[in-house]
C-alpha cells in the first residue's frame, strides 16, 4: 500500500514539473495563433442601391402546361435587408401569358463557403406582393404573388439570382376557383 501511495505521489510530482516546464516554454516563445486565410468576395450593398436584371426560366400555367418564360426586373434596396421590386415576365405559351408584379422582399444575408479557400456573400430572400396576370387579352386577372430566392453576389455590381414564385389568381373561366401559376427562374442582376 505504501509503494502505491509513493508511486502515485512520484507520478503526480513528475506531471506537475512537466506541466510547469511546458508552460514556461510557451511564455518564452510566445503564443502561436493559427492563421486561417480565405479568399472572400467583399461586397457592400447600401440602402439606396438600385438593381436591374434579366431572367429566364419556366412557369406552370393555369391549364397545367409548363412553358419557358423570360423577363426583366427593377428593384430598389431600402436598406441592407428590405427591398422593393417590379418585374415583367412573358411566356411562350400558345396564348401569350404575362405577369406584371410589384413585391416587397426581405434578405437573410450569409456567407457561403464555395471551396475551402473561397467564400461568397449570399442571401436567401422572401418576397410578397401583387400584380396582374394577362392571358393574351382574353382575361386580365388580379394576382397575389409570393416566393423565395437565393442571391449570390459576384462582386459589388453583379449578382446571380434564383427565384421561385407563385402567382395566385382566379381561374380564367370562373371566379369561384383559384389557380396557382408556379414560376422558377434564374437571372443576372446589376447594382448601381
Amino acid at each position: 500500500m505504501v509503494n502505491v501511495k509513493r508511486n502515485v505521489c512520484l507520478l503526480a510530482g513528475l506531471l506537475a514539473i512537466g506541466s510547469f516546464a511546458q508552460a514556461e516554454e510557451i511564455e518564452e516563445s510566445g503564443i502561436i495563433e493559427p492563421v486561417i486565410s480565405r479568399q472572400a468576395v467583399d461586397v457592400d450593398i447600401h440602402a439606396s442601391d438600385w438593381e436591374i436584371g434579366v431572367f429566364a426560366g419556366a412557369a406552370n400555367m393555369d391549364q397545367g402546361t409548363t412553358n419557358a418564360v423570360a423577363g426583366a426586373r427593377f428593384g430598389y434596396h431600402l436598406n441592407e435587408n428590405f427591398f422593393a421590386e417590379a418585374s415583367y415576365t412573358l411566356s411562350n405559351h400558345d396564348n401569350e401569358v404575362s405577369f406584371m408584379n410589384v413585391v416587397l422582399g426581405y434578405n437573410f444575408h450569409q456567407s457561403t463557403f464555395v471551396t475551402s479557400d473561397y467564400t461568397a456573400k449570399t442571401s436567401i430572400f422572401f418576397v410578397a406582393g401583387g400584380g396582374r396576370t394577362d392571358f393574351d387579352g382574353v382575361a386580365e386577372l388580379n394576382t397575389i404573388v409570393g416566393g423565395a430566392g437565393y442571391r449570390v453576389m459576384l462582386n459589388d455590381s453583379f449578382s446571380l439570382r434564383f427565384d421561385l414564385r407563385g402567382h395566385i389568381h382566379h381561374q380564367v373561366e370562373t371566379d369561384e376557383e383559384w389557380a396557382v401559376d408556379a414560376e422558377a427562374n434564374a437571372g443576372l442582376s446589376y447594382f448601381f
